[in-house]
């Protein structure tokens, strides 16, 4: 498929950036359908939850993209200053520290919604 839109994963977050270049392609219909339950919008914030975890991306652009199994934490109205230091404290090493107590997993580290839910 050489044309669609983006699907952002894990893999496509790496040092706190969204990396496009390798991203799959999907179709209007599968854009569409998780678009119903977790559109991303400028302003949230998205964090790799399998593989490699951690790296949250404060999303600032307006290009159009879905995700699959990446945590998305949104804020309602303008919160410019609360996104920004809820992705420092994402990056704190204590703040790591403690959700790599909660991964799961042993070939494929993964960390569940629930434990940013708490």
């Amino acid at each position: 498929m050489d044309k669609g839109y983006p699907l952002i994963t894990s893999k496509n977050i790496t040092n706190n950036t969204l990396d496009f270049s390798n991203s799959k392609l999907i179709s209007k219909s599968d854009f569409d359908n998780i678009n119903k339950r977790s559109k991303v919008d400028n302003g949230d914030i998205l964090y790799a939850m399998i593989g490699t975890i951690g790296f949250p991306v404060l999303i600032e652009t307006d290009k159009e993209f879905a995700i699959k199994n990446v945590a998305l934490f949104k804020f309602k109205g303008n919160k410019v200053l609360l996104n920004k230091f809820l992705r420092e404290l994402l990056n704190f090493e204590i703040i790591q520290n403690q959700i790599d107590f909660e991964t799961k997993g042993s070939s494929r580290k993964f960390v569940s919604l629930s434990i940013f839910r708490k």
